[in-house]
């Protein structure tokens, strides 16, 4: 069985981590000698190492300088000195393929994906828009990105920069792309057509393999599930799910709006699941009750089935392993239709389908499907067949070991699935 080397921030929390984590464990099962290299750890994983090292070393004193230099020149995710000496690391000189989910944040300098990339296949999984842009994670809808960038609408946006140095970052990626052997895999349809039509990444083989999820572990279990969490088997029950729930992103404003139209629903209760504050006060009729962030799915398995509605409010998303964990759970979504988001989430089949930023039809969904016991005991049970059907983690894993496996051909032509 192949060696896999697997680089994400995160090991076992946010959307990529969590995807990352799933799929390291996934292959390991398999008898796949499966590790990860990560910027922060939060497993017990032996197989998990943070790059740079611990807070004393060098070579991670070395990389906050990098990060510290970056933040002042503009040139984000290039001066991080660790990656000059990453083709040296024990477990990336032995590693047969290596495999990305993401490298934004001062973890690794994207620098290094020519060298890294000699003779082995690199894979890069998307978990958003950032490899095919200047510097966004998202571009909500700006199209510069097709051009080179520069004169971008977020130098002051989710990743601030000092100056605009975007079109800057696009040539420095595409000149490091011209050297690399890449694959790309897009989790939803949404990004494997930008990345098709990306000047920066369309050059290399791009696959569609959808976010997995355990759906034995996510599973209709409503009594069970409140049971445990003491919730009131009477009450209605929206969850809002998010490992960052402050970012704008996720959209809590938008809920916060849709929620103040309906005060009308009696004994509605609002849950939080994540860290951070979202922007949201004291609501007349709603109670508002927070639960202790946790990377334990099992204890997150019980709160998607403990919920009647989950709310996916997000501004801007790829193809969320939260909307699939509660669709596997039996309980319908609420979101916005935005990125991939309307691949699993299909409007009066899994859940409804809001009109993007708009908050008063985020309210009429809530209302319909808080209000209306049958069509949401109809959608949760859609849910849980299209989540078994088409998003089961095994398909995921099946999907990435048949990748694996043709990968010396799949480097030579461009690949022609969809």
């Amino acid at each position: 069985m192949p060696s896999v080397v697997h680089f994400a921030y995160l090991d076992s929390v946010g959307g990529s981590g969590r995807s990352a984590f799933r799929i390291h464990n996934g292959l390991r099962e398999h008898g796949f000698d499966s590790r990860m290299l990560v910027g922060k750890k939060h497993s017990r994983d032996a197989d998990v190492q943070v790059l740079g090292g611990r807070p004393a070393h060098l070579g991670f004193l070395l990389d906050r300088a990098g990060r510290v230099a970056s933040d002042v020149t503009g040139l984000q995710d290039v001066l991080i000195p660790s990656s000059l000496w990453l083709h040296h690391h024990p477990w990336v000189r032995r590693a047969e393929v290596l495999q990305f989910f993401n490298t934004w944040g001062g973890f690794v300098s994207f620098t290094a994906l020519a060298r890294l990339s000699r003779g082995r296949p690199v894979v890069w999984r998307l978990s958003d828009q950032w490899l095919f842009t200047g510097h966004c994670i998202y571009t909500y809808g700006c199209d510069r990105w097709l051009t080179g960038c520069g004169h971008c609408p977020q130098v002051r946006g989710e990743r601030a920069l000092p100056f605009d140095t975007s079109g800057l970052l696009w040539r420095l990626k595409d000149r490091v792309f011209r050297q690399a052997n890449l694959v790309i895999v897009a989790p939803s349809r949404w990004i494997l057509d930008q990345a098709r039509r990306s000047p920066l990444i369309g050059r290399f083989p791009v696959h569609h393999i959808p976010n997995g999820v355990d759906t034995s572990l996510f599973r209709p279990m409503r009594a069970e599930a409140r049971a445990a969490l003491g919730i009131d088997p009477a009450v209605k029950v929206v969850v809002f799910a998010a490992h960052e729930l402050g970012k704008d992103r996720k959209g809590g404003h938008l809920l916060r709006g849709a929620m103040e139209a309906l005060p009308d629903l009696p004994g509605a209760t609002l849950l939080l699941l994540g860290e951070g504050t979202p922007r949201l006060p004291a609501l007349p009729g709603w109670q508002v009750t927070r639960i202790e962030y946790t990377g334990d799915e099992a204890r997150l398995a019980s709160v998607f089935a403990a919920a009647d509605v989950m709310a996916s409010p997000s501004l801007a998303d790829n193809f969320p392993n939260t909307v699939l964990e509660s669709l596997a759970s039996g309980t319908p979504v609420l979101a916005f239709d935005v990125g991939g988001v309307g691949e699993a989430v299909r409007h009066m089949e899994t859940g409804y389908l809001a009109r993007p930023e708009n908050p008063a039809d985020l309210a009429a969904g809530l209302r319909l499907l808080l209000q209306d016991d049958q069509l949401r005991g109809r959608l949760g049970s859609r849910a849980r067949e299209v989540a078994v059907a088409e998003f089961a983690k095994e398909l995921e894993l099946e999907r990435f070991m048949a990748l694996y496996g043709s990968l010396d051909e799949k480097l030579k032509a461009p690949s022609t699935e969809t």
